[in-house]
């Protein structure tokens, strides 16, 4: 799939996993509610990600609309308003609720580990 990235509401940060938002095509088929291994491709660069999809079930919001984010491995750069394109590789498990930001950010540092495998 691929998207433009758009500012988000800043939990992946706040976490310690900056994440790239993106706006995809409504039409388009998007995989189920959970985390993926993937590489992201944008502006040449190929780089191994982890993927959520889903409502962030963890963090208490007024509109918990569905969102796809990707935490780039090892990337330090500005995506705002570029195009990303997602190889999903894997699914590595399906979308949980935590008890508290600090149980999620626990399990996505293993989520990462276990992307970056994949």
């Amino acid at each position: 799939m691929k998207g433009e990235v758009v500012k988000g509401i800043g939990i992946g940060k706040k976490l310690g996993f900056p994440t790239a938002n993106l706006k995809v095509d409504p039409k388009k088929l998007v995989p189920a509610d959970g985390v993926y291994a993937a590489m992201c491709e944008t502006g040449g660069e190929t780089v191994k990600a982890a993927v959520s999809i889903g409502s962030r079930p963890t963090i208490p919001l007024k509109n918990p609309d569905r969102v796809i984010e990707a935490h780039l491995i090892g990337f330090n750069g500005d995506l705002y308003g570029k195009e990303l394109k997602v190889e999903f590789t894997r699914r590595l498990r399906p979308q949980r609720k935590y008890g508290d930001a600090k149980a999620l950010a626990e399990q996505l540092a293993k989520d990462i580990e276990l992307a970056e495998k994949y």
